[in-house]
């Protein structure tokens, strides 16, 4: 009699521990379900942990779904058909939420068009500092053909004697600032550029330059830094310096690694500068990691533009492109609308 006893307290107790770890399993997944779409309404403040949850809806309604499938499992193990039934209920919303956000992001390109009459060409690679060779580098400048090069993540002073021959050959002039990260390579058929603003550009946010004269555009390449843990002002204050150069230049082009997705921003658009994935009405995949699937990533690399510039298409690059670094590039092609 004594052993039936223990017997039926050991699987009461069995049981008991399977409920409660259902019921775990589902208030997790229903805190991060309802944190990621709560976050894409753009409905909380900008903070580091409301950056990651926009950044990666899909990563993490896979990883929620995951969690789901485990916690399914319990459900049934623990012979209480209820819970099963809500457990297999949950997951399968999670994973259609999932496969809504991942199925409209726009593929991964393997080839550009080429050049046909008067286009402006924008190719922009975080190349991880020097993570990415000359000869990729190369590589990838030929077969996209752009106007206008921006390496977010490239010092200048590297740049200048890495680069020198590179730009030598496809006709462009290397410019950067010493306070900056960023690099832009341009070619020197759109006329003689100049760094603007030095003085009010913050520390390592990025680099503006401008034609001395002519109908080309004034250019911003961003590096904008990444929240901490702890905090997101530096970032913060970096987007207003994008929105506030949007705003002041007309025509301007800022492109480059925004640390962010359009979620982060809330909205598709900068001052007057706007997306042109979205623009295009495409949800662009993910430029980072490179090591993630395109469809679980971050696209947190962005061209926006204001004034006459019409996007004609956008693409983020895939195959070899990448090299070592963890963003993937992304091109586009502008005309001018007038």
């Amino acid at each position: 009699m004594l052993k039936r006893v223990d017997y039926m307290h050991g699987r009461d107790s069995r049981h008991r521990w399977l409920t409660a770890a259902v019921w775990t399993g589902l208030v997790l997944e229903v805190a991060v379900a309802c944190a990621v779409f709560v976050v894409q309404l753009h409905a909380v403040p900008t903070t580091p942990l409301t950056l990651a949850l926009g950044a990666f809806p899909e990563l993490l309604l896979f990883v929620a779904a995951i969690l789901g499938v485990v916690t399914v499992i319990l459900g049934v193990a623990s012979r209480r058909r209820v819970l099963g039934v809500l457990a297999s209920i949950l997951l399968a919303v999670i994973v259609a939420g999932g496969f809504a956000f991942a199925v409209n992001r726009s593929p991964l390109a393997t080839t550009v068009k080429k050049p046909t009459g008067q286009q402006l060409r924008v190719l922009s690679w975080n190349t991880n500092q020097q993570a990415v060779s000359v000869g990729q580098l190369r590589s990838v400048i030929h077969s996209t053909k752009p106007n206008i090069v921006a390496l977010p993540e490239y010092f200048p002073q590297i740049a200048e004697r890495s680069l020198a021959e590179l730009a030598r050959e496809e006709h462009m002039t290397i410019l950067g600032s010493e306070n900056s990260s960023a690099t832009v390579l341009v070619s020197e058929a759109l006329g003689d550029y100049r760094i603007v603003d030095r003085d009010t550009t913050p520390a390592w946010a990025g680099v503006v330059i401008a034609p001395r004269g002519g109908e080309v555009p004034p250019l911003l390449v961003a590096h904008l830094q990444r929240a901490s843990f702890s905090s997101s002002a530096t970032w913060s204050d970096h987007l207003r310096w994008v929105q506030s150069e949007c705003n002041k230049r007309p025509g301007l082009i800022a492109v480059g690694d925004f640390n962010a997705v359009n979620a982060n921003f809330g909205s598709q658009s900068l001052g007057r500068c706007s997306d042109v994935a979205a623009d295009l009405d495409l949800q662009s995949t993910g430029t980072w990691p490179s090591f993630l699937p395109a469809s679980l990533g971050a696209a947190i690399d962005h061209v926006m533009v204001s004034g006459r510039w019409t996007p004609v298409s956008y693409s983020v690059l895939s195959g070899e492109s990448t090299g070592g670094s963890d963003h993937r590039p992304i091109f586009v092609v502008l005309r001018d609308g007038g």
